[in-house]
């Protein structure tokens, strides 16, 4: 039976009218947390007016001083079970003793059978002298011992022996989670999609048309050097742009700031179609890296505020693959783009440029309107679902209503060293993701096949890359390992490119074969990545930072990526571009293997430490 205090401001009530009040909270318990009718704990309590305050901030509710307080100590109970007990209380107090909805305030707090002794000096429920009649706490099934990196779990010694990856979900959190993914992840995928298309399209238009010189480099007399500095250009503003972006996204909303986001690249990417010179590309593609640097960082960001810690990394990975299914279309874009060469007197790579430019503009005022900020204010949630998405979230969300960053905030992220193996690992993983980005149609092109068939060649890669990529990252959620899986992904990724290093320049055929391991390995290996990381993060200010540095700090990683595959080393095979990211990738590999012994450490300590807020990484 659940433990109850009720506390009162004195002289409110009469004897006979507490008594009543008692009397319905009793048969509340009974009929809500199927409580035996023979067992009854009440603690009522009565307090001077100055000594029970309750003073909110933005909840606009006005108390009198018929207040009442409840707090129950009970076990096991579920979320959906706690939310009707609330509803019903609320109700029935209304009713049976005109208390108004403004003056109850419940809290429960969750004991472990640890935490009971009902006499004689022993704990019943451990010595099994008391059976729990009605409700026993309830318990996921077991994880892999990888339930250590589950992510932050800010918890009460009552919860010790619980993570994210055990808990038990009911039928309504299943249903919100649903009508969540439905409405969020498809948008998030394709404002995904089209950044990266924008992004990424320079690597087809330098390779589309070569042989009759209507290619980019061609017409605006690029050299191969000055083609690679208008690449790292794009990287310099990426960088510089992302930590700023995401404090926009959250002053802003995210509905608002990713639309404008969206309309500036659009125009930017379409603009690009008219350059005639070095200076030109130079100076778009710094403008295109200022508008998409904060959108990545700012959808990891955004999903915090929808998703729990062990949600996330199939959901980041969704969004992430979308990268490759945009290789892919672009790809197949720029094969029919190809055909187009001369119409209206524009060449196919200018012609691609504006194409895949403009559905990012018009997508943006879609967005505006149908992107949800948070669930507090989403309107196309009920009442009651509302609720149970902030109550789900309460330790392991951001939260829309947060406060902004401050600079103690901001000092907690900087000064926090473990997350600068986060940004190292991630610096690794960034070469190959920014190299095979933009020189996949490069790299398919040094296999023999014409400008034209290249570009349809890079589908293939991209296409596997988003079947693995999907299916690593519901693996690494379902066995809450996102470590391990990020490893074992980055060292495929480094055999697929050591493999392509050793084998002759003429073994097309192999060599194709391994660009598709690459390619599958390198992004497979990322969402567990950046989930891992925000599930570490212990406050809503502090989780865009951190994101958005984790983001920032691969900006160099990137621009490494842009060097590597030299022109000069085609007829080669591209070797140094292979042995560059065989050995980045084994640095991730290693770095997730070692950070997730060091978190096992951590929790290893914390498990000896007294009860009290605790988190477990």
């Amino acid at each position: 039976m659940p433990l109850v205090k009720i506390d009162l401001i004195k002289g409110t009530r009469t004897p006979e009218e507490i008594k009543g009040l008692a009397d319905v909270v009793q048969q509340v318990m009974l009929k809500h947390f199927d409580a035996p009718e023979r067992d009854r704990y009440q603690i009522i309590t009565q307090h001077e007016p100055y000594e029970l305050i309750c003073e909110d901030t933005n909840l606009g509710l006005e108390r009198s001083n018929k207040l009442v307080i409840l707090q129950i100590f009970q076990q096991g109970r579920s979320t959906e079970q706690k939310q009707a007990t609330y509803k019903a209380l609320h109700e029935s107090l209304s009713q049976q003793c005109g208390l108004r909805g403004e003056d109850l305030i419940i809290s429960c707090t969750e004991n472990t059978k640890a935490d009971w002794s009902f006499g004689m000096g022993e704990a019943q429920f451990l010595t099994v002298l008391l059976e729990m009649s009605a409700v026993e706490t309830v318990k996921a099934p077991e994880k892999a011992v990888e339930d250590i990196e589950g992510g932050i779990y800010e918890n009460s010694s009552n919860q010790e022996d619980v993570t994210p990856g055990q808990r038990a979900i009911s039928a309504s959190e299943r249903a919100l989670i649903l009508k969540q993914d439905l409405r969020i992840v498809p948008l998030c995928a394709g404002i995904y999609l089209l950044c990266y298309l924008d992004r990424s399209n320079i690597g087809n238009a330098k390779v589309l048309d070569a042989e009759t010189h209507n290619d980019l480099l061609s017409e605006t007399h690029m050299t191969s050097f000055e083609y690679t500095i208008a690449l790292m250009v794009f990287l310099i503003a990426y960088a510089l742009f992302e930590v700023p972006s995401n404090y926009f996204l959250k002053k802003l909303r995210p509905s608002r700031w990713i639309a404008f986001l969206m309309l500036s690249w659009g125009a930017i990417s379409m603009g690009l179609g008219g350059a005639h010179t070095y200076a030109q590309v130079t100076g778009i593609r710094f403008l295109l890296g200022v508008v998409e640097a904060g959108l990545f960082p700012g959808l990891v960001y955004y999903l915090t505020f929808w998703y729990r810690t062990s949600e996330r990394s199939i959901r980041v990975a969704l969004i992430l693959a979308s990268a490759t299914l945009a290789g892919a279309f672009s790809g197949a874009i720029a094969y029919g783009v190809g055909h187009i060469n001369g119409a209206n007197g524009l060449s196919a790579w200018r012609w691609l440029f504006i194409i895949e430019g403009a559905p990012s503009c018009a997508s943006a005022f879609l967005i505006w309107f149908l992107l949800p900020d948070y669930p507090e204010t989403a309107k196309w949630l009920t009442t009651e679902e509302r609720e149970l998405a902030m109550t789900r979230l309460k330790d392991e969300g951001s939260k829309g209503n947060a406060k902004a960053m401050s600079w103690n905030d901001a000092k907690a992220v900087l000064t926090d060293w473990r997350l600068y193996a986060h940004y190292a690992v991630y610096f690794g993983i960034s070469t190959p993701f920014s190299s095979l980005s933009l020189f996949t149609p490069s790299l398919t092109a040094g296999l023999g096949y014409s400008s034209l068939k290249a570009q349809l060649m890079t589908v293939p890669p991209w296409a596997v890359a988003y079947v693995v990529t999907v299916a690593a990252s519901w693996s690494a959620d379902h066995f809450n390992s996102r470590g391990l899986h990020s490893a074992a992904f980055a060292f495929i990724g480094a055999m697929g490119f050591l493999a392509s290093a050793v084998l002759p320049a003429d073994a097309y055929l192999h060599r194709y074969g391994c660009l598709i391991v690459a390619t599958s390995g390198s992004f497979a290996c990322i969402p567990p990545l950046l989930g891992w990381l925000s599930s570490n993060i212990h406050s809503t200010a502090g989780a865009g930072l951190a994101i958005a540095m984790n983001v920032s700090f691969g900006a160099p990683g990137q621009i490494v990526g842009v060097w590597i595959y030299k022109a000069n080393e085609a007829k080669r095979g591209y070797p140094t571009g292979h042995w560059t990211n065989a050995a980045l990738l084994l640095f991730v590999a290693a770095g997730c293997v070692l950070l997730r012994l060091y978190y096992g450490f951590l929790n290893s300590k914390r498990n000896g430490q007294a009860n009290g807020k605790r988190f477990a990484y």
